[in-house]
């Protein structure tokens, strides 16, 4: 229980009218240059400004926004807050939010297209823009909501809106190429939510950069981008035939890397794993994950100010390129020799193991990567070859 003590009892907020008779000016002069600086002189807003500071006075966000039109929010719709790919994205937005005097308000959508409409409905009403990160639901859904309140979608394609999508394809065509060194020739996709723009578009340049090589690609789920949606996927990954598998993410891929531990498949002996975005604790895992690095810190820093330009109607910086890079770690490596009384090759052409090996996977083995060998299981080397500068951002032309 809480109790409150008797007497006890809060002050009086300090008003416009305090700060006026304090700095001998009138209460629309404080207001001006509170709200609005720069519209009365520079001795009378500092006096102002020190009244204001030595009485402790603070904005009143709702009463500044009856009078500007403006709360200074903004909405930022994630899938799924508990996923670490977030944090660099988060942390990015978050500074360039916090200098320009704005403040970041988040929701989920769980994956779901119907729960993520409904969020945006309701933040659309009390922020001055939203950021969609990875949107569920569709381009005519988004498009209204961009009728209503300035918008920026990231790391998803939307006709007409401004939009910034890392650049996938160089780091994918390379992860194909370091399993194609290592004589992998079928490869397995396991699938992100069907709602996902992102899982389709890896899946589509995994595809090319696979059939360029003539090699083939077995499509997996779709399956929850969660640690559960990864052990769900294996027995489908025992079955495929494929030696390699790209998972949608990193959580997938680890989540895959753990269920097969428990039935005696090794990684990357008897399979090679790759993941997507380089969460935290990628590089800490048994063995190492393989994986795709996506530059989201950059990407949350560039939304931010692309969707600041979006609201005060202003001409936005030219945004960064945003190149996806391929970082080699301990879960991939030579494809698995057939066998030849049973025809198959892969994690099912020889036997499961048992004892320590099998329940931990190798803590230090050698592979070749086509760029160099690595030792190690936290050992990692990036490999960025971005062969295009073209700016990620896409924007609709003005006439």
């Amino acid at each position: 229980m809480v109790r409150s003590e008797p007497g006890v009892r809060r002050a009086r907020g300090v008003t416009l009218a305090d700060v006026a008779r304090h700095a001998g000016v009138s209460t629309s002069a404080v207001s001006r240059a509170l709200n609005k600086p720069g519209r009365l002189g520079a001795a009378t807003e500092a006096r102002i400004q020190a009244s204001a500071a030595e009485l402790g006075y603070r904005l009143n966000p709702v009463a500044r926004a009856l009078q500007t039109g403006r709360t200074r929010m903004i909405a930022v719709m994630l899938s799924d807050l508990t996923n670490p790919v977030y944090s660099g994205f988060v942390r990015g937005a978050e500074a360039v939010t916090t200098a320009a005097g704005y403040t970041l308000l988040f929701a989920e959508s769980h994956d779901s297209p119907e729960l993520e409409i409904a969020s945006v409905d309701r933040l659309a009403q009390a922020v001055d823009g939203v950021l969609l990160m990875g949107p569920r639901v569709d381009d005519a859904e988004v498009l209204a909501l961009a009728e209503r309140t300035p918008v920026v979608v990231v790391n998803r394609e939307v006709a007409g809106l401004p939009t910034l999508v890392p650049d996938l394809t160089t780091a994918i065509d390379d992860v194909v190429a370091h399993l194609h060194a290592h004589g992998h020739r079928s490869l397995g996709w396991i699938a992100g939510p069907p709602a996902s723009w992102a899982s389709r578009r890896r899946r589509e340049l995994l595809g090319a950069a696979a059939a360029s090589r003539g090699l083939d690609v077995v499509d997996l789920g779709p399956y929850a981008a969660t640690l559960e949606g990864g052990g769900e996927a294996a027995t489908a990954v025992l079955a495929s035939g494929a030696t390699a598998v790209v998972a949608y993410n990193d959580l997938v891929a680890l989540g895959l890397i753990a269920q097969l531990r428990e039935r005696g498949v090794a990684v990357p002996d008897d399979l090679s794993v790759v993941g997507f975005d380089d969460i935290f604790g990628a590089a800490l895992a048994s063995p190492a994950l393989t994986t795709v690095r996506s530059p989201l810190g950059k990407a949350g820093d560039a939304a931010v100010r692309l969707l600041l330009a979006e609201i005060e109607g202003t001409e936005p910086e030219a945004a960064p390129a945003l190149p996806a890079e391929l970082v080699l770690r301990a879960s991939t490596g030579p494809a698995p020799p057939p066998n030849p009384s049973r025809g198959l090759s892969g994690p099912l052409a020889r036997p499961f193991r048992s004892g320590r090996e099998a329940l931990w996977g190798p803590v230090a083995r050698p592979f070749g990567s086509g760029r160099g060998a690595l030792q190690g299981s936290s050992a990692a080397t990036a490999v960025s070859t971005p062969r295009s500068s073209a700016s990620p951002i896409r924007r609709p032309m003005r006439g």
